[in-house]
């Protein structure tokens, strides 16, 4: 008999395993296909995760988490802060976001002349929303539950800025190239899909001060610092099964579900569930128990925009820039929206130095693009394809990338861009709540021993949206616990 069984291959169910694990739980963590595992090749270490890392500076939902699961500080060196954080590279523009603010608007007074004072709003208003939102976030122990005195008291004050921020955005959003670096900013850093920049929902809004809040660069990839999720989970006691066969999903006062685990069938007990919307047999095994089906229509009015699809490249270092990021965006067209037929790529390419990721003197290069259709579904030529123009796209920006390549496998990167669909984020469509802006879905289900998990419900967050979502599964959990023993 478990306490609680996490399924997922996602970073949130981890995150949740791990903590429930920390809480002394006895926790049984569940996967099919796994989070991405290391992908070596050829003495490079490449990322599966085509997202920046934020939350790790001081106070911020990454550090508090490896604060409480004490994570040792050996690993925590592995942080690097990056200033700038972000480039977006333009036909006519460059535009480094930096974690210094004074920077950040000199850079862009400096690029986008004339528009000084407008840009000092948008600045103002972004930094005053961002520091209410995080105290937010903070009091109210990762937004769920939701306290309702708190929640009363915080959001008079963000829907006030938020329109005064949508109204500066307005304003800047007139020139196009300026447009195209909000939108970039939105479509890199938080998972909530928008054709347009304009009046974001209240947390995308949040995302565009995420440069100043900070972007981080983990050594060894995103990765590692999965691994280190995962070593804490197994200090804490927990078990995993992973790579296992999930065959039936039964939930009554206990949840009930039978595996088949390298050709053995074992059926496995627990009092609570922890399940990621984004595990792909969710509706054809826990929907069919008949208290769920109201919250498999909620789930399925979530659409998604865009899958995001990754080519790998190990590149000599004299063929990259010197003061390139590893954090970069490469938009083709400044008078289209970057959503569009692929006008965004995004480049995300190891430091300098760091040999866990690549052999002294080379790099990795991970080119992302976020591809209207599942790359499950298409074929290996059409998938070749959006490689070669992902790949050429990569060189109107680095115009001497092919003669600089070490190492690409089109192949490899098919392989993995289609295994690993389950463990990342896609770009979603979800409806904000119109009175207060929050594009967000409940992590309770209608049974008291099921709590939801995955990305997808916090999806204007990003990254840390997912490391959020886990967070609050365990929270529910616990507090129902605590009214339990009450």
């Amino acid at each position: 008999m478990y306490d609680v069984i996490v399924i997922g291959n996602d970073l949130s169910s981890l995150t949740a395993a791990t903590l429930s694990s920390h809480h002394g739980r006895k926790t049984l963590y569940l996967t099919e296909y796994d989070i991405p595992e290391s992908n070596e090749e050829s003495g490079y270490s490449f990322d599966d995760y085509p997202a920046p890392l934020t939350g790790f500076g001081p106070a911020q939902t990454c550090m508090r988490l490896f604060d409480e699961i004490k994570v040792p500080d050996y690993e925590r060196t592995r942080i690097r802060l990056l200033n700038p954080g972000l480039q977006i590279i333009l036909p006519e523009h460059r535009v480094e976001l930096f974690f210094d603010t004074n920077q950040l608007f000199n850079e862009m007074t400096r690029e986008f002349k004339g528009k000084d004072e407008e840009i000092r709003k948008y600045s103002a208003s972004v930094s005053k929303m961002s520091s209410l939102f995080d105290g937010f976030i903070r009091e109210s122990q990762y937004l769920f539950p939701i306290r309702f005195k708190l929640f009363a008291h915080y959001i008079p004050a963000l829907i006030r800025e938020k329109i005064t921020l949508s109204k500066a955005l307005r304003s800047l959003c007139s020139i196009s190239p300026l447009s195209r670096v909000f939108e970039a900013q939105v479509a890199l850093l938080s998972n909530h899909h928008h054709e347009h920049a304009g009046s974001y929902p209240l947390m995308t809004s949040y995302v565009l001060n995420y440069p100043a809040r900070g972007l981080y660069y983990f050594a060894g990839g995103t990765n590692r610092f999965i691994q280190i999720l995962r070593d804490r989970f197994k200090a804490y006691g927990g078990i995993s099964f992973n790579s296992v066969d999930i065959r039936k999903v039964s939930v009554k006062r206990y949840v009930d579900i039978e595996i088949d685990s390298q050709g053995t069938s074992l059926k496995l007990r627990g009092k609570n569930l922890i399940v990621s919307v984004q595990w792909g047999k969710l509706r054809n095994l826990l929907f069919l128990n008949k208290k769920l089906k109201g919250l498999e229509r909620r789930l399925t009015r979530v659409g998604i925009a865009r899958y995001p699809f990754t080519v790998h490249l190990g590149v000599l270092e004299k063929g990259l820039p010197e003061r390139m990021s590893p954090y970069s965006v490469v938009i083709a067209d400044q008078n289209r929206p970057v959503s569009e037929n692929n006008n965004m790529i995004y480049l995300k390419t190891s430091e300098s130095g760091d040999t866990a990721s690549a052999p002294e003197g080379r790099r990795t290069l991970c080119a992302s693009v976020f591809i209207k259709e599942n790359p499950l579904f298409l074929n290996d030529g059409e998938l070749v394809k959006i490689c070669k123009e992902t790949i050429e796209g990569v060189e109107t920006f680095l115009p001497f990338l092919r003669e600089n390549i070490d190492y690409i496998n089109i192949g490899n990167s098919i392989e993995r861009s289609r295994k690993y669909q389950e463990a990342v984020n896609q770009k979603y469509l979800m409806r904000a709540d119109p009175i207060l802006g929050i594009a967000a879905l409940s992590h309770r289900t209608p049974m008291r021993n099921v709590f939801l998990s995955g990305g997808m419900l916090l999806a204007s967050l990003g990254f840390e949206g997912e490391i959020v979502s886990g967070i609050n599964a365990v929270n529910l959990l616990i507090a129902k616990k605590e009214r339990d023993d009450d």
